[in-house]
């Protein structure tokens, strides 16, 4: 196995590698890409630990799975999933991984399209949590109303607290959780959560803008609460994000010249440029 800092994604491209997992070594601003054996729809990777999201025929219905795999990336724990996964992180101790998906769900209100996002245990595959089943704690009182939706988890060192979103038909909370006390708190109305930074400074997150119709991406300081656009451009950024290091994040983008990987910075300033063509799914291990 190569050594940090390196990045492991999903290959595009040339043919026979497209949908295998690649890594990318890092090393005095040179970078080399190996091609490993494991396919993924979408990948997450930390400390010796990685999520392998598939599709595969169940009942001659297709149906996603998640693998876990270690650092040989060789898959060891199978779990089924209800719905399209939209979203996978494994925790930075690698212990614990989340997934959300995105399927119909039948409730007393009548069938609605919602996210469900769940906690597996790494080592034995187990499902650990249903983060739509924890404790809403509202010290701000906000009126919350119809069903929620959990998506979108960001672990935090321990791999038992974490930012998430909430969601309901007409809004959006920035919630912090815990898996071990099963509690989500509110702590910011309009925001989608995206990515927490390895120093624990910086969240990364997501504002809807009605007037250009697409997703802005802000950072929120986090020992004052100070939340900042990030500059990047006229593109909505959709996919989910991931941090480079801990002065820039990443995320797939598709343009009329290329599609892969795009790195911005997080001071406002820097543009977006692209970090890795023909590469899906990101994620750092330093």
């Amino acid at each position: 196995m190569v050594q940090p800092p390196f990045v492991v994604f999903r290959a595009l491209a040339p043919p026979p590698a497209f949908g295998r997992i690649a890594v990318l070594t890092v090393h005095s601003g040179t970078t080399a890409r190996y091609l490993t054996s494991l396919a993924c729809a979408r990948v997450h990777y930390a400390r010796g630990a990685g999520l392998c999201l598939v599709q595969e025929p169940v009942n001659d219905v297709a149906e996603y799975v998640a693998y876990t795999f270690d650092r040989t990336f060789t898959r060891r724990r199978r779990i089924s999933l209800r719905g399209v996964p939209t979203r996978a992180r494994v925790s930075p101790d690698g212990r614990r991984a989340s997934v959300t998906t995105y399927a119909e769900e039948h409730s007393a209100e009548g069938e609605r399209l919602a996210t469900k996002s769940i906690v597996i245990e790494i080592a034995s595959g187990q499902t650990v949590a249903d983060l739509g089943e924890f404790r809403i704690v509202n010290d701000g009182h906000l009126a919350i109303n119809g069903p929620t939706d959990v998506s979108s988890v960001a672990f935090e060192p321990d791999g038992d607290r974490f930012f998430a979103t909430l969601s309901t038909a007409t809004a959006q909370y920035l919630v912090a959780g815990s898996v071990d006390e099963r509690r989500l708190t509110i702590i910011r109305t309009g925001a989608a959560n995206e990515a927490l930074s390895p120093d624990g400074r910086h969240l990364i997150v997501k504002r809807l803008n009605a007037v250009l119709g697409f997703w802005q991406v802000g950072v929120i300081d986090l020992r004052t609460w100070v939340e900042r656009d990030l500059n990047q451009g006229s593109r909505s950024i959709d996919d989910q994000v991931e941090w480079l290091d801990n002065r820039h994040v990443i995320y797939h983008d598709v343009t009329d010249d290329t599609t892969g990987i795009w790195m911005l910075a997080i001071d406002g300033v820097g543009a977006p440029r692209v970090f890795e063509r023909d590469a899906f799914s990101a994620t750092t291990q330093r």
